[in-house]
């Protein structure tokens, strides 16, 4: 209820009459609702800090390319080391190759456990150098050191074409691509989420960057406690005269115990093991691929999980 103020003129008084007026207020009722906005920035699907290092070090090489590779043969003033800031000598740098090295070291062999085969080596980075004089043997600075430099650390050139990354976009890695966990980073036991590990997959399978596998454990065999007797419920039921008692249950003759004495005769346990059903631990995402190998980020991770994991693409 508001009031109107009306102005009426007496004589020679000014008079001011409240007149009261109703004025009618609409009510809106109010209710949540989506609303569909233009997408004007990529959502990143993955912390690209994580990764950031392994994008552009090589971290992983080939017999023939380290040995073929310049080499660190000496250091200005006779020092043992060098670091950030340092000067270093460097032999089997080629004419017109680029001005700027990464110094690596060669780590462990990537060897495939299903078939054996050494798909690449570990190159622990050391830092990152640029060419101050050409030569034989060349000068370089180091510009950024992440450990010692050492006489016999490997220099190769930088790729200066690969461009880092801002996102990834995911999807299933190729069908029956299946594989397996060669190793991790920074050392630890168990894998977790954020980790970065190595596959036994790469290029030549087809991989690129964004394929997504499920990491899985069990499959391995392991011993039936309650069958081969080491876990036994029964135990005080039965007698020390019995062979159950000694051997334990679902025992199997086999004969005679050979060039032994005294004789006696040799039994053996049967279908004491079984087969650990496989068990989804993790998702997994390729961001940087190799000829034969793969280096994958842990996206998220159910259960912890260990190098040799099986790997399969993950569901659409």
């Amino acid at each position: 209820m508001f009031h109107r103020l009306v102005m009426t003129t007496c004589m020679t008084s000014l008079l001011l009459v409240s007149i009261p007026v109703a004025v009618a207020i609409e009510t809106v009722k109010l209710s949540p609702q989506i609303r569909a906005e233009p997408l004007t920035e990529v959502i990143p699907t993955v912390a690209i800090n994580t990764i950031k290092p392994f994008l552009t070090q090589p971290l992983v090489t080939d017999t023939e390319q380290l040995q073929h590779a310049a080499y660190v043969v000496g250091f200005p003033d006779e020092h043992l080391i060098a670091g950030s800031n340092d000067e270093i000598y460097v032999r089997k740098i080629i004419a017109n190759a680029p001005t700027t090295f990464q110094i690596v070291r060669s780590g462990e062999a990537l060897r495939d456990s299903d078939t054996g085969e050494i798909l690449g080596y570990e190159a622990q980075f050391v830092a990152d150098a640029v060419l101050t004089h050409s030569g034989d043997p060349a000068k370089l600075r180091i510009v950024h050191a992440a450990r010692e430099v050492a006489i016999g650390d490997r220099v190769l050139p930088s790729d200066v074409e690969e461009k880092p990354l801002t996102d990834f976009e995911r999807h299933p890695a190729p069908a029956g691509t299946n594989g397996r966990i060669l190793s991790v980073f920074n050392g630890v036991s168990q894998i977790g989420q954020f980790d970065v590990v190595v596959l036994n997959r790469g290029k030549r399978d087809h991989l690129a960057l964004g394929h997504v596998f499920d990491a899985f454990i069990g499959g391995d065999s392991e011993r039936d406690q309650v069958r081969d007797g080491s876990s036994d419920t029964n135990w005080r039921g039965e007698s020390p005269a019995t062979t159950e008692f000694w051997y334990g249950h679902d025992m199997e003759r086999y004969g005679w115990q050979e060039n032994e004495w005294p004789l006696h005769q040799r039994f053996e346990r049967k279908n004491t093991q079984f087969i650990r059903p496989l068990e989804r631990a993790a998702t997994l995402m390729v961001f940087r691929t190799f000829e034969r190998v793969s280096f994958a980020l842990v996206l998220n991770a159910e259960r912890a999980f260990r190098v040799g994991a099986q790997i399969a693409p993950a569901a659409p």
